[in-house]
Formats: structure tokens, sequence, C-alpha cells
């Protein structure tokens, strides 16, 4: 785009573990000590879908018309497992939705701790040791690797990673202090670092039995859940910033829209002066277009959507009265 290319940004990619850190951590804190049973179950999983699809239907589908306007359509089979992200090795559309392949896989598999906890944590147990003799496979050289490989990812030990720091976040009280963030932040900026001079990278979105793909992403996990028990010991001693509270709210939006806006955006950087951007404005520009278009979005269409469908569908009270 005409700007200055920074190679350490690179490192913003893993933050896909980080999601899925968080991810494990908040259904865990959300629903570990609530009911169980069928209608729990039940209204777990409409809450979740509720969540994921609508959003991601509007945004997947009006980037899809886009694309055919400017006459570049999406193939069929592209669409449908951007709508409906099922297990694959595909791309998506965005390419980003792959991520929520991972998201629904642990979804359900929670479903079934929702439904009975020692059934469910049987299956999390099982699911982990496939995934460690997994990574032993990989390590000799004899990794599964096709579909297989996808449900065997080390992507899906952060999840537990995560659910284990909402446990003790759960059990014990983290005592008030920023020093374990710091702590977690130097380390986390030292093994990003080391990452990047060691020229260890997966070999594609999809590679699930590379090296780096398999014991880079538990190291880069264990570090993300040492970076979650730093902010929670922080924000028992410092009250987050509003700014930061709204971006979180929106951050769901943002995931998935900043890459068909900033796809927009792109055309319009060669209007700006030369100057300006090998200064970086063209990334500035990109950024700011992608969080004030989730900002909007968010605001006017993902909340007030949720709630009218929340109230369509929750479960009807004695009565007859929803």
């Amino acid at each position: 785009m005409g700007g200055p290319f920074y190679p350490g940004l690179g490192v913003f990619e893993h933050g896909v573990d980080f999601f899925f850190v968080i991810s494990g951590f908040i259904i865990y804190v959300a629903h570990a000590g609530g009911t169980r049973g069928a209608a729990a179950t039940k209204d777990y999983l409409r809450r979740r879908a509720l969540r994921i699809f609508p959003t991601l239907w509007l945004i997947v589908a009006g980037w899809a018309l886009l694309r055919v306007v400017v006459g570049e359509p999406p193939d069929a089979a592209t669409f449908t497992r951007s709508m409906l992200p099922y297990p694959s090795l595909e791309p998506t559309l965005p390419l980003v939705v792959w991520t929520l392949r991972f998201e629904l896989l642990f979804y359900a598999v929670f479903a079934i701790f929702m439904f009975q906890p020692r059934f469910g944590l049987t299956a999390f147990a099982i699911w982990s040791l496939a995934v460690i003799v997994q990574m032993a496979l990989i390590y000799s050289g004899h990794g599964l690797t096709g579909r297989a490989s996808f449900f065997l990812s080390a992507y899906v030990l952060d999840f537990m990673i995560g659910m284990g720091v909402a446990f003790l976040y759960r059990t014990f009280a983290f005592r008030p202090s920023l020093g374990p963030l710091f702590v977690a932040l130097c380390l986390l900026a030292l093994s990003l670092y080391l990452l990047r001079q060691s020229g260890a990278a997966r070999v594609s979105f999809a590679d699930y039995v590379s090296a780096p793909a398999a014991f880079g992403t538990l190291a880069l996990g264990l570090l993300f859940a040492f970076v979650v028990y730093g902010l929670l010991a922080a924000e028992r001693a410092v009250a987050p910033p509003a700014w930061m509270v709204r971006l979180g709210g929106m951050s769901y939006a943002l995931y998935l829209i900043h890459t068909p806006v900033n796809a927009v955006v792109q055309h319009l950087l060669p209007f700006l002066p030369a100057e300006a951007l090998r200064w970086g404005a063209g990334h500035v520009l990109l950024v700011t277009a992608g969080v004030l278009a989730a900002a909007i979005f968010h605001d006017r269409v993902e909340r007030p959507l949720a709630r009218h469908l929340d109230r369509l569908t929750a479960p009807r009270r004695e009565g007859g009265l929803r």
C-alpha cells in the first residue's frame, strides 16, 4: 500500500492464541457455577448461537455481496463453510472465520459439561490427552495429517488452559497487583522476539502439524494464560479504562469486520500524499477505519439485533409469558 513495512507487527498474528485462552476462561467463568441439565444446556446453546451466527451471517453475506458487485464472487463451497464454520482445512471468507471452527467445536464439547459435568470433564480429558499424543507423534515426525490434525491441533489446549485459569480464579482470590501483568508482558515480548528471530512459523493458517504449530502454540497458550492472570490481578488493583471495556465489548464485530473494511479502504490509500504514506498514514487509516466500522456495527446492528433475537427465542415462563 506504499507505506513502510514493519516486520515486527507480524507477531500480532499470535493473538489467536490469546483469543482461545480468553474464550476458555470466559465460558468457564460464565457457566461453571450455574445450573446443569437439559434446560440449562439448551439455553447455553441458544445464547452461544445468538452470539456467533447473526453477526457472522450478516458480515459474511455482506462481504460476499460486495465481492459479487466487483466481479469477484466467492464460490459456493467457500460461502457455505464461512456461513457454517464446520471442521475443515479450507479457507473461509473473511479468512479469520477459520478460528470460529475451533470456537464452535469447543462450545459443543462444553455443552456436554453443561449437561453432565462428569461426562464433560471426561471428554475434555480424553481430548487433551489425544492432542498431547498427537504432539508426541509430531515430535517423532509421524503426526496425523488431514482433517484429523484439525481436531488434534494444539489450539485445543489453549481452551483447556483458559479453563484452568478460570478454575483458579473461581477457587482462589487473586491478590491485587500490577506486578504479574508486567512480568507476563515482558516474558511474552521476549518470547515473541525469540520466536521471530528463530524464523519458526506456521506454514499456513491450516498448518496444525509443524513444530511451531504444535509446540509454539502450547508455549504461547501458557504465556497468554499468565497474561490473563496478570490482567485479573491488575483489575483488582486498578479499574480498567472505559475505552478498553468498550473495545472488549465490540471485539467480535471488530474481529469479523476489519478484513472486509480494510480491503475496501486499501483502494483509497493511493489518494493519500506519498509522504504521509511513507510515515505510516496508511496503517493508521486502516486501523481507524476497522475500529470505527466495528463500533458502528456493534452499536447499530449487533447489540439491537441480539436483544431482539434474545426476546424472540427466550424460554417461555409460567403462564405463557416470555
